[in-house]
């Protein structure tokens, strides 16, 4: 069985695009879910980055940007919280808008961040509840991998979004 938990969402349509992706868009033309069947890979597509510690919120995120769209971020952005200003220094597309298939950066000392602030890889987008769902690593000393939902947008945390295919 299969949801894109995108209910409740008046006016959002499926469309299979030409490019064999197929994208449920909100009423307003925001993608909400995606196969990103059709992701354009960028950055390093070689077999590893090893940018990154194994174990840490940035190499969970960078490996997970690399299974989605085959590609790597740039070679070190930096600390969790400086990502979103790296990656837009380095050409890469960010934003305050939520999308499937990007990086959530969370500032330092916010939303439960520590002081070097924290990455994670954002699996679904609730609109009508101004909520994501993430997947990420070592989020409140938890050494492992986890899911949870988290408040969205910017706002009050000042959430940005690396867009891997924007």
């Amino acid at each position: 069985m299969w949801a894109s938990y995108t209910q409740n969402n008046p006016g959002d349509h499926l469309s299979l695009q030409n490019d064999g992706n197929l994208v449920i868009y909100s009423a307003a033309g925001a993608p909400l879910w995606a196969t990103m069947s059709s992701a354009d890979p960028r950055g390093n597509t070689g077999t590893t980055n090893a940018t990154y510690p194994q174990g840490q919120c940035t190499w969970y995120a960078d490996q997970q940007a690399h299974l989605y769209t085959g590609a790597w971020l740039p070679n070190y952005l930096g600390n969790a919280g400086q990502w979103a200003a790296s990656a837009a220094s380095n050409g890469w597309a960010t934003g305050t808008t939520p999308r499937i298939g990007s990086v959530l950066v969370i500032p330092p000392n916010q939303d439960g961040a520590h002081s070097a602030g924290h990455v994670a890889w954002v699996t679904e987008v609730y609109p009508s509840q101004n909520a994501i769902q993430v997947t990420e690593m070592n989020w409140n000393g938890n050494a492992g991998d986890s899911r949870r939902i988290s408040p969205a947008f910017g706002g009050v945390y000042g959430f940005r979004y690396i867009y891997m295919n924007p």
